[in-house]
C-alpha cells in the first residue's frame, strides 16, 4: 500500500469509527483482513509448561493443528552486544 493510500485508508477508518464506534469498526476491519488472505493459527506452549498435548484442535476450524518446534527472539531488550 502506498503512503497516500495508507493515509486515505486511515482517514476512512477514523470516519467509520466516529459513525459506528471503535468495536464495530475494529471487528469489520479484522474480518476484511482475515478474508483477504490465508493465515495460520498458532498456539505457543513454553517448554517449562510441563506436558505438551499430542494433538490440539485449531481455534478457528475443526482441523488438528500440526506440531512444530520453534525458537523465538523478540529483540526488545537492547542491542545485540548487550549482556544478558
Amino acid at each position: 500500500m502506498s503512503k497516500p493510500q495508507c493515509i486515505n485508508h486511515t482517514l476512512s477508518l477514523k470516519l467509520q469509527m466516529r459513525e459506528v464506534g471503535f468495536e464495530i469498526c475494529f471487528k469489520d476491519h479484522h474480518e476484511k483482513i482475515i478474508q483477504a488472505g490465508r493465515h495460520c493459527c498458532r498456539v505457543d506452549i513454553p517448554m517449562n509448561a510441563g506436558k505438551v498435548p499430542k494433538h490440539s484442535k485449531c481455534l478457528e476450524c475443526p482441523r488438528i493443528m500440526e506440531t512444530y518446534i520453534s525458537y523465538k527472539c523478540c529483540h526488545i531488550d537492547g542491542p545485540m552486544d548487550a549482556l544478558h
